[in-house]
Formats: C-alpha cells, structure tokens, sequence
C-alpha cells in the first residue's frame, strides 16, 4: 500500500486544524453549534437587542439550523441563572416554553425565532455588558457579550420586604407591593393581575389576585400614598413578583424577585425606672411586639450608650415614659455633663432651670434667635440626625419635661422631672418650632392617618376635632420643604396649623405630639363619639405614637421617601 506523501500530509493537517479551528471559533460566538446526529446541523444564535428592564431580560434566539432544538440554561455573567417567564413565537404567538420537575425547556424549531423573557437575581445598568449564555439539552451553547438596553416599556415592578411582622401570623412579614408604568405608546396599558411565583418552579403561584388598573398614552402610574400598594402576609424566601399587563391583544408582563428576610424589624423602647405618665405601658408592648422585636433600655446609662453608639439594627425608638424624658446624670454616668446640681425644692418655682441642666446655645436659623438649649437635646438631636434613628414621643411634653428619679425636688410639674420648657424640643430639632399653651385649638387627621389606618387594620384612629395644647409654628413660615416633614393632624389655627407631627433632623426624624392632657375636659367636649375617660384618651396617644413611628419607618426607610 501507498504511504501519503509528507507534502500531502501536511496539507492535509492544516486543511483539518482550520475546518476545527473555524468550527470552534463559530460555537464560541453562539452563531452555530453541533446538536443531531448524522447529517444535520445545529446553527443558533442570540439576535437582536438585549432589552432590560430592572431584573428582567428579553432576548431573541433564532435556529438556522436544520434541527430543532431545546434550551434548558441561561446563564448570566457566568453565575446568574435565569428564571424563564414566556417563552413565544412573535409572529404567532404559540408558546415554546414547558415546566416540568427537572425544570423549563424552551423549544425553538428550525428556522424560527423565540422571544424568551426572563429574570436573573442582578439588578441589570443599561450601558453595560453583560456574558449571557445559552444552553442546550446536550450541552451545546450560544454565547455573547450584550450591551443591556433599556426595554422599550418604562416600568418597574417596586416591591417591599417591610420587616414587620404581621401581627395575625407572625411567622410572616409584611410585603408592600406595587408597580410603576410609563406609557409612552399609543394604546392604553391594562394591568389586570399580580401573581407571586416560586423562582424553581413559576409554574406553581404562590398568590394571586386580579388588578384592573389602565394607563393611558403618555400617561403614568405609580403608588402616591402607601395604600396604594398591595399588602401582602409572606413567609420567608423568595419569590418571583409579575405584574400581568395587556397592550390590545398582546400580553406579557412585569417581574423582578423579592426576598422576604427571617429577622423582624427591632424596634427600641426607652423604659426607666422615672416615674411615667399619660402612657400605657401594657398595650404599647402589645402592639409594639405584634409587629417587631422590642429591645428595653431600662436605665439612663443605657439610655446615654444608646444614643452615644446605637446598636446597628437600631432604627426606631419610642419613649414609654410618657409625659418626661429622662435624662443621665452623674449618678448615672459619673459626669455632669448633662445634670450640673440638684436643683431646690419645688416651693421655689422661679429657678432657672440651667443652672441645673447643663445648656448651651443655639442660634435658630430662621429667626435669628439666641436660644439656651440643654447639652443634653443637642446629643440626642445630633445622634438622630447622624445615625438615621426616628425618635417618637407619646407627646410634645416629654422634650420638655427631663427626669431622673435620683433628683428628690424635680418636681416642678411632675415628681422627679425639671422643666426645661420647649428649649429641650429647639435643642433636638435645631430650631424653634412648638408653640404651647395655645388654647381652643381643635385638630383633623390628614391622609398620613388614614394611610396607618389602612397599615394597622386600626380605623379607631381616626378621630377629628381632637384637642390639641401645643401646635406648631406654620412650617412654610420656617421654610421646612414638604420632604421635611409629615404633619399628621392639622389645626384651625392659622398661625399654628399643625398638631402632630414628624420633622426631619438630617438624618433622621423627631415626632412630637401637641395633644391636651388626657384628662382635659375638652376630650369629652369636641370630639364627635367623646373618649369618656383619660384611660381611652392613653390609649389613643400611645396608637398614634406607635403607628407614626412604624409609619415613617415605611414612608422613608423603605418606600424611599418623598
């Protein structure tokens, strides 16, 4: 037998290292691949833009093979495995894609195009290039880099883990949910149903409820109040959000994951050994514990470590001694930085009170004011202002009213407390802002209350013609922007039209109430269905406290804010 030739031979190597060499070169640009057997020929490809939309993908693949074939993989960025959500033919409409226990395969047939929508755990950045690969049931794959564009829909899936617990099953969080749309065609968008999907399986809903909301041509839609969202009671886990949407007889939807976390919100509670008034204890546990974990501090040196260092999951902090807050001294924390003296008996009403309190200054920005303001505000304001915390009074008193059951005569107004009139309020805030003593003043809840009405399941809140002592200042007057504040009832005083309300210090936000003392007469006499006693006009003071707290809490810490 004839040998080859090393001429022939040689041309013969080269002429099969360039057929493997283009053949490889094609698999790895995803323009073709080897699925088949015999004769035929698997050429497939990603085509056309990588439109993204938050989580979610949208991609073409086009078969030009001469078989067909079964996609069971897409991967993004070599470790984001997708979750297929449609799987159709644009031209008709049929779907390619199936579920089953082994998990989806989307079948593209030979010389046809498939549009696949998808969602990935990976908030996508248009502009950027993203590794997306596509696989085969016999491993065979396309693969490119794809510059994300943005999908020619604008809207988002906005979706909440609150961190509260659901007070009638506290083995689960409340979950806001909701969406944003804006239409930029020329048919209205009709969003008719919200589905929660398992990210293994979408095929299995975990919740589903219709939604007949429709957006017409250059319009938009998004949540304005809280109670435009959906509430929704979720264990936790994962989940795959989808908002289904109807553009004249096309259908697709929305989607992006949501994880619901095991830990609960902390909410902190300031509970000392001070003397406390116009509060109730027992139920602001109940409500406070229904909803989130309660950490005590118990002690004014506690209360001192607290705001001088708050714990990392600190974000709330009421104070449960009602009508005072205590205050550290040097029987608490060996200093006087914030107590001087004890200062004499209460016979001796004209004292003033900081030679007492250790004070500084502040110069009110608004007024121009020089204004003695206890060191002890200031920590607390600067605190809340640097470490993001919402500090909530039961009412506007306790910034005024400083405790500490060691000073045998503060006792001006109440056993063991100092006065330090709203000085203490203009030290946390930074600025003047409560007017007291204003008198025959009535006050109406806003929208902010009816929005915690539909939060808590508590319609007991709403209460008009509320009496209300100490008002504040018209805040347009003090030039505060409405990102600044929440006012939650509103007065018929002019001059101080707001009774309640939550104001930002940097950071973070004060709320201070202006009610009258419980045990006005007045509670009996303006209020339609008249709280007959002082324990239920308490009880109202504490709900609203709370319900502010947790509130602001959603609004800021978790919607975004304003």
């Amino acid at each position: 037998m004839k040998s080859v030739s090393p001429l022939i031979a040689i041309v013969l190597v080269v002429a099969i290292t360039l057929s493997l060499a283009i053949a490889v070169a094609l698999w790895l640009s995803g323009i073709v691949g080897t699925e088949g057997y015999g004769s035929a020929i698997v050429k497939f490809g990603i085509t056309g833009n990588f439109y993204t939309r938050g989580n979610e993908f949208y991609i073409l693949i086009m078969n030009q093979g001469s078989t067909n074939i079964t996609i069971n993989r897409i991967l993004v960025n070599g470790k984001y495995s997708a979750v297929v959500l449609e799987a159709v033919n644009p031209d008709t409409g049929e779907n390619r894609l199936e579920y089953s226990s082994n998990g989806y395969k989307v079948y593209v047939y030979t010389g046809e195009i498939v549009r696949i929508h998808g969602v990935v755990e990976l908030e996508f950045d248009p502009g950027s290039f993203y590794d997306v690969r596509v696989y085969t049931t016999l491993g065979f794959q396309a693969s490119e880099m794809l510059v994300a564009t943005p999908a020619p829909l604008t809207a988002s899936v906005d979706a909440y883990d609150t961190m509260l617990k659901y007070p009638s099953d506290p083995t689960r969080k409340i979950a806001l949910l909701g969406f944003t749309i804006t239409n930029t065609l020329n048919k209205p968008i009709h969003i008719y149903k919200l589905r929660l999907l398992d990210p293994s399986d979408p095929t299995k809903i975990y919740y589903e409820r219709p939604v007949d909301i429709t957006v017409d041509p250059r319009e938009t839609y998004k949540p304005e109040r809280v109670r435009d969202f959906i509430k929704i009671p979720l264990k936790p886990g994962k989940y795959i959000v989808q908002f289904q949407y109807r553009i004249g007889s096309e259908y697709d939807s929305l989607a992006r994951f949501l994880e619901i976390n095991p830990k609960p919100l902390t909410i902190y509670v300031i509970n000392t050994d001070d003397p406390s008034r116009f509060v109730d204890k027992r139920l602001a546990y109940q409500i406070i514990s229904s909803m989130a974990d309660v950490k005590n501090i118990t002690s004014r040196k506690q209360l001192y470590e607290f705001f001088k260092d708050p714990p990392d999951d600190a974000v709330i902090v009421i104070n449960l001694v009602g009508a005072t807050f205590p205050i550290p001294g040097p029987n608490d924390i060996g200093s006087k930085l914030f107590v001087i003296e004890d200062p004499p008996g209460t016979e001796q009403v004209d004292y003033i009170w900081w030679t007492h309190i250790n004070d500084t200054y502040i110069i009110d920005p608004y007024t121009g004011k020089q204004v003695h303001v206890p060191v002890w505000s200031v920590f607390i304001g600067e605190s809340i202002d640097r470490n993001h915390l919402i500090l909530a009074n039961i009412v506007s008193w306790a910034l005024r009213y400083y405790c500490n059951i060691a000073y045998s005569n503060w006792h001006r107004s109440w056993l063991y407390s100092i006065d330090a009139t709203h000085n203490g309020t203009y030290g946390v805030l930074g600025f003047i802002l409560v007017q007291e003593g204003v008198s025959r003043t009535i006050s109406n809840y806003t929208e902010y209350v009816v929005d915690m009405a539909w939060i808590f399941n508590d319609t007991s809140i709403l209460l008009n013609n509320t009496p209300t002592e100490n008002p504040f200042y018209d805040v347009t007057l003090y030039r505060l922007s409405p990102s600044d504040y929440y006012a939650f009832h509103k007065t018929n005083n002019t001059r101080y039209p707001v009774g309640c309300i939550a104001v930002r210090r940097g950071g973070g936000f004060v709320i201070i109430n202006g009610w009258s003392s419980p045990a006005s007469p007045q509670w009996r006499q303006t209020i339609p269905e008249p709280l007959d006693s002082e324990e239920e006009v308490v009880e109202f003071y504490v709900k609203m406290a709370i319900y502010e707290a947790i509130y602001i809490y959603i609004a800021e810490y978790v919607l975004g804010g304003k």
